[in-house]
């Protein structure tokens, strides 16, 4: 976290592709919660990663052009959202923290 810049992240498995289509709906609800607290998320995503750079997109992140990031200097993207671009483009998320708090109810009750 930098001032008002929150870093995304998520590891995933192959499992997602199973359900991509119900994962993109809930990373929507999710970005838009986030972006309630903070003013932009951002990350480095490797060139190769396709999936997460196409989820990425899916997700309404800038990907910029590669520049040569970390100690290898490999090439990789930085991605961004800022929340006013979220507010132009949905208008206003005021359903998204519903959503992600009964994802969070729904979890809490099937957790053994």
């Amino acid at each position: 976290l930098i001032g008002r810049r929150g870093s995304i992240w998520l590891l995933g498995t192959d499992k997602i592709d199973r359900f991509c289509i119900t994962f993109g709906r809930y990373t929507k609800a999710f970005v838009d919660s986030f972006l309630m607290e903070w003013e932009s998320l951002e990350n480095w995503v490797h060139e190769e990663n396709r999936k997460s750079i196409l989820w990425l997109k899916m997700a309404g992140f800038d990907i910029e052009e590669v520049k040569p990031f970390g100690l290898d200097e490999e090439n990789f993207h930085h991605v961004i959202i800022r929340r006013e671009a979220v507010h132009d483009v949905h208008g206003s998320n005021d359903g998204a923290k519903h959503i992600v708090q009964r994802i969070g109810r729904n979890r809490s009750e099937t957790t053994v």
